[in-house]
């Protein structure tokens, strides 16, 4: 907060002599069009808005841009430094006078009191007039409440005595009632003037640079000449528009409202204020002469650039020399504690920053003059502090986070934080704190920065003990003493993108032992492969040095090259290389394996394919073994498990849920679990396999591990199918938004119906309300979103900057959720899951209540899906978070079987057949039609009524019938009634799933085949109805080349009613005709 006022009051010291500088430069527009007056105030308004700007030579700001420094808390002798000697003299004098000095045995500064007490009076100032002007502007709106509109966004009322403007986004013009039409006129005018130029958003923004600076007079006379500028330039823009002399009617006009004033009504409205002056500037206005204007204008323009920017200070000259001495004399960039690099100094420990102080040479001095009976060095608080800000700018720390981080280092000779002197153990008369040693440091920019030296620089460093030489990038200020710039203060440490490693290959083989000897750099994006007397051997985006080849990354992909040559030895690229190392740090000389895609393939350790994963999908090999104990390799193919020799052929097919051998006690056996009993499988010399034997079994510690592992891993649902249907509704899978591992949403709105649903029964009286906080915790502990924006979610959730509201439309009902798979893994040091589960609905079309909710739980743990079918197959990826909550990293549609509860719906709805349009608009006719196929009693002769009609409409359209006459019905003669003119139909269509995608407004898009099976094309055989369902829904329409096949592209949402689901239309869209084949949806 200190920090903040100090910049504030560095603003508001330049704005002031902006201000003043505009004062004195209206002087000599005063018969010039008051709106340039007006303009020139846009100045003073950015400067004391904006905190940041630009520096030019030209400037005639005499003030330097940081008068108040921000380490004036911590300086012993605190004063300023504007760049303007009598006014330094004076405050600076003041004090001296005043503000006690420093005590070295404390940590405060009497400054930083002060400072903080005036900083508390200035936020106080703050909130009083905010406070003052949200009273007044909503009793004004109270006020107005009972209004007359006139017109457009004028509006008339007796409870009030003059016109105003009111309103942010939609101003709207209020005047009092018993104006003359003439009176009237020019008031809305003047009024819509100020609309027009936006000053009913100029004069609040106006009024919060003086809420931000009240505490300065000149800010306040300068909002007061501002608004008069303002007001005096709306008068002068209405004589101009009506060009004949109006002058006297006008300030007629000016004056009658001013008499019925009665006080300033709220100061973000617009009211007839400062009438005399208005009145005499217009009596003597005058159609100002052309040379006027181009005066008037040269001068705001010379002026804008004259006071906008700041001057350029002029440091000291220094040489290049210089600037090198001083970056070697403070050489932090290069020490342990801050060589990783930082963007900002709030990221250091000051841990660290405490370390770097006590490898300075007052430090070291302190340390090395401790005698024999001595062991601590005396260290006032106050001399680290102002180490810390001369060395690292704003650089701020809680006292307890010092503490902790140097406990054991250091102890404290008083148990307030903030008085303590630090006591600095020293070790046999002194101490060291090792860094890297500096060298070659090359100056890449040099510029000066008010009146410092900012300087970014390359420095090379190289540590003793560590085989790594860095480059860093090191952004830094050269600070002024009295002896000159001989300090730096750091702003940004990067290690560059050049690095060196020293790589040491071992491997042996039937020839020997051998050890290679590689330095490895990069730079940038680049990799260079080296020998250990530096010559260059290959390049790539990376690369790897291997036993008999290298692997070398280019476009993303590994290529195997021969280390002589060179060349390719392989024509397969991969994205990812492995190779054993033994316990003994040995490489394998025998095989390797290398992922291309999503499989994997084994390849020799000269690079050759011994299973190509381009053709065989193993999605892991199990190299973790070597030749000379284990006979095989395990695989695990479509999630089952196998077994490959070394040369990649196949010994056991992947058709087991677990494969594993005892290879000491039980060797050549391999033992298999497939699912629900042990075998074994035997292997001959030649590796051929016997077929499996039940009764080999392998031995009980090994059976009750396997059982252990597997209970471990599947902890998170206990391995029931009932628990993950417990889980699933209690994390609302159903609102998880779908996405691919590291590309989770940004926008909060694919999050806010997971956000509400988890909370459900825990909503009080608000409900259909979440906090943008609430909302983001939600977000943060469940899914590795790297950033959040947030956003209303359209036809869902409304946003106000602090609170979602939701749109009235409803919430599902508690998901049905089957576990069909799951994968354990460890990635990162945690445990993932990867669960495969088809969401399901009730077969027979009906919504699921809680007590067929418990049904169907019982269910499924006994293995019964029978009251089921499948709308989709999801897999979800997740790990547990040190809270126990899931935290989500991929959601994807894996798959969608044959959707029989959308052929169902269909089906159920046979009227669907006439929707349809090459537009995709459904028509009345249509509408119509529709509407007599779902009647219970539809009457020809009788007719129905139009409400008949449209109850239907409305249902599954949203919308009545516009016109009943529409050749499929009409009204029937001398009566209101409706019936059909007269048609046919055949309901013989059969509707299948092409594709599916949720709209994310409560609405579907599916792409649909439609068949229409003609009666023609039955004969009459018994169960011609149920194979013809069969065959449809496994896409096999092979027996229906007489029928004919569309494509419907459907827009719509799914609807309950009385425990029943239908399907309300947006759109039918006719898109293909005589379609010859089909594909059923999957992803």
């Amino acid at each position: 907060m200190i920090n903040l006022f100090i910049a504030i009051l560095n603003m508001s010291l330049i704005a002031s002599f902006v201000a003043l500088g505009v004062i004195l430069i209206r002087i000599p527009l005063k018969k010039a069009p008051k709106v340039f007056s007006y303009a020139l105030w846009a100045v003073v308004l950015f400067k004391l808005l904006c905190p940041f700007t630009i520096e030019t030579t030209l400037s005639l700001v005499p003030v330097k841009a940081e008068p108040v420094p921000q380490n004036i808390i911590y300086s012993q002798t605190p004063s300023i430094d504007s760049g303007i000697s009598f006014v330094d003299n004076s405050i600076n004098r003041a004090i001296k006078n005043t503000v006690p000095p420093a005590n070295p045995a404390t940590s405060i500064n009497p400054m930083q009191i002060i400072l903080f007490a005036l900083s508390c009076i200035w936020l106080a100032g703050i909130a009083v007039l905010l406070l003052y002007s949200l009273v007044s502007y909503f009793r004004l709106k109270y006020r107005v409440r009972m209004v007359i509109p006139v017109r457009e966004n004028i509006y008339e009322t007796d409870r009030i005595k003059t016109a105003f403007v009111l309103g942010f986004v939609h101003p709207k013009i209020y005047v009092p009632v018993g104006l003359s039409e003439q009176e009237i006129d020019y008031i809305l005018k003047h009024e819509q003037t100020h609309i027009r130029r936006r000053d009913y958003l100029i004069k609040p923004l106006a009024f919060i640079a003086v809420c931000v600076h009240w505490f300065n007079p000149v800010i306040w006379f300068s909002y007061y000449l501002a608004m008069r500028d303002m007001e005096l330039s709306c008068d002068e823009s209405v004589l101009k528009h009506y060009g004949s002399d109006i002058r006297r009617d006008y300030s007629n006009s000016l004056l009658s409202l001013s008499v019925k004033q009665s006080g300033l009504i709220s100061p973000l409205a617009f009211v007839e204020t400062g009438v005399k002056d208005r009145i005499k500037n217009v009596l003597n206005y005058k159609k100002p002469a052309v040379w006027i204007s181009a005066a008037a204008i040269t001068a705001v323009v010379v002026a804008a650039v004259l006071l906008l920017p700041n001057a350029v200070q002029d440091p000291k000259d220094i040489s290049d020399e210089q600037i090198i001495e001083a970056i070697k004399n403070t050489a932090y960039f290069c020490y342990g504690e801050l060589s990783g690099g930082f963007s900002d100094v709030s990221q250091i420990p000051v841990g660290n920053l405490f370390n770097l102080y006590a490898s300075t040479k007052e430090v070291q001095d302190k340390m090395n003059a401790l005698t024999s009976s001595e062991h601590y060095a005396e260290i006032p608080m106050t001399d680290f502090k102002a180490f810390v800000q001369k060395s690292f700018g704003n650089y701020q720390f809680a006292p307890e986070q010092f503490e902790e981080q140097l406990s054991g280092r250091v102890r404290f000779n008083s148990t307030d934080t903030e008085k303590k002197v630090i006591m600095l153990a020293g070790i046999n008369g002194g101490v060291l704190w090792p860094g890297a040693v500096p060298y070659g440091i090359t100056l890449e920019n040099v510029a000066k920065d008010h009146g410092r030296i900012k300087v970014t620089a390359t420095i090379h460093t190289t540590y003793d003990n560590v085989n790594i030489d860095g480059y860093y990038k090191v952004e830094m200020q050269l600070l002024e003493t009295k002896d000159g710039y001989n300090y730096v203060s750091y702003i940004r440490n990067e290690l560059s993108d050049e690095l060196s490693e020293n790589i040491t290959l071992e491997y042996s083989d039937e020839s020997g032992v051998y050890t290679e000897n590689y330095i490895k750099k990069t730079t940038g994006d680049s990799v260079t492969l080296l020998t250990e007397d530096g010559k260059e051997i290959i390049s790539g985006e990376d690369v790897i040095p291997l036993p008999y080849v290298y692997a070398v990354k280019i476009n993303g992909k590994y290529d195997l090259r021969d280390k002589v040559t060179h060349a390719k030895v392989s024509n397969i690229s991969y994205d990812e290389i492995f190779c054993e190392k033994y316990p003994d740090g040995r490489l394998s000389t025998r095989i390797m394996k290398g992922r291309a895609g999503k499989y994997w393939g084994l390849i020799s350790a000269d690079g050759k394919t011994l299973t190509n994963p381009q053709n065989q999908t193993f999605e892991d090999i199990q190299i973790a073994t070597y030749e000379e104990v284990w006979p095989i390799i395990p695989v695990i193919e479509d999630g089952k498990y196998g077994a490959i020799d070394y040369k990649g052929k196949v010994v056991i097919k992947a058709e087991w849920g677990y494969l594993a051998m005892d290879v000491y006690n039980i060797p050549n056996t391999v033992f298999v679990f497939d699912g629900s009993k042990w075998g074994g499988i035997k292997l001959d010399k030649n590796l051929l396999a016997s077929a499996v034997d039940y009764s080999l079994t392998p031995p009980e510690w090994f059976v009750e591990n396997y059982k252990q592992t597997l209970l471990a891993q599947a902890s998170v649902d206990s391995a029931q199918l009932a628990s993950m249907f417990d889980f699933a509704i209690k994390y609302r899978f159903d609102y998880i938004p779908f996405f691919a591992e590291g590309n989770a949403p940004q926008s909060s709105g694919a999050y806010l119906f997971y956000a509400f649903a988890i909370n459900l029964d825990n909503w009080g009286t608000d409900k259909g309300t979440m906090s943008k906080t609430y909302v983001e915790n939600v977000i943060k502990t469940h899914f590795e979103a790297k950033t959040i924006v947030h956003e209303a979610l359209s036809k869902g959730w409304n946003f106000d900057g602090e609170n979602y509201t939701a749109v009235p439309s409803g919430i599902r009902d508690k998901p049905i959720y089957v576990l069909t798979g799951l994968k354990v893994s460890v990635k990162d040091g945690k445990t993932v899951y990867e669960v495969a589960l088809d969401y399901c609905n009730l077969a027979n079309g009906n919504i699921a209540s809680d007590g067929d909710m418990v049904k169907i739980r019982e269910e499924i743990s006994n293995g019964d899906y029978s009251s089921l079918v499948s709308l989709q197959r999801e897999t979800f990826t997740y790990y547990l978070g040190d809270n126990g909550e899931p935290v989500f990293i991929a959601h994807v549609m894996t798959d969608r079987p044959e959707m029989k509860w959308y052929y169902q719906m269909f089906r159920n709805d046979a009227a669907f057949r006439i929707l349809g349009s090459k537009s995709g608009d459904i028509t009345d006719d249509q509408m119509a039609t529709y509407a007599i196929l779902k009647m219970d009693h539809y009457s020809y002769e009788d007719g129905n009524t139009k409400e008949e009609y449209n109850a239907i409409t409305q249902k599954h359209f949203g919308r009545n019938i516009a016109n009943f006459n529409n050749g499929s019905t009409e009204t029937i003669p001398g009566t209101n009634k409706i019936r059909a003119t007269g048609w046919s139909y055949n309901n013989g269509m059969y509707v299948i799933v092409k594709d599916i995608r949720d709209n994310g407004d409560g609405s579907m898009t599916g792409d649909f085949y439609c068949v229409d099976i003609s009666d023609s094309h039955w004969t009459g055989k018994t169960g011609e109805f149920e194979e013809a369902e069969s065959a449809l829904l496994n896409g096999d329409i092979s027996s229906f080349a007489d029928c004919d096949i569309s494509i419907k592209r459907v827009v719509f949402e799914v609807k309950t009613e009385n425990g029943k689901q239908y399907f309300k239309y947006r759109s039918v869209k006719n898109l293909e005709e005589n379609v010859k084949s089909i594909v059923l949806y999957s992803k």
